[in-house]
């Protein structure tokens, strides 16, 4: 019985400190370099500058930058591999699946609570 005790605690220690890992990992300068809504390739029309991207900070902020129409900021928290982003403008959270690749951040979520948007970002230096 202690050692299924045992296992069980370094199984939810592991699990935290892999969380902790990929929250680390996240923290930097992201660009976007493809955004799919409703199953529509838009990455020409919502960034035809080619300059939106995301800065995630060790402090839980973050920061949107690019054109004026991605520009925001607030504040992110980690959850498993959902970021939950609350932004300073708007009320209310939102929720994104993220799957992290070493150098590629990936991003799912819903805009206007139906339509799926995705997000491929890479890390800037």
């Amino acid at each position: 019985m202690k050692q299924l005790i045992w296992i069980l605690v370094l199984f939810f220690l592991g699990a935290c400190n892999n969380n902790s890992q990929e929250a680390k990992s996240l923290i930097g300068k992201w660009k976007i370099y493809k955004t799919v809504l409703d199953n529509k390739d838009i990455s020409k029309s919502s960034d035809p500058s080619n300059e939106n991207g995301i800065e995630f900070k060790a402090d839980g902020q973050y920061v949107g930058f690019g054109n004026p129409g991605h520009q925001g900021a607030g504040t992110y928290e980690l959850k498993d591999n959902v970021v939950i982003f609350k932004s300073e403008l708007t009320p209310g959270n939102t929720e994104a699946e993220m799957t992290l690749e070493q150098d590629t951040l990936h991003l799912k979520m819903l805009m206007d609570g139906s339509k799926p948007l995705s997000m491929s970002l890479y890390r800037m230096d």
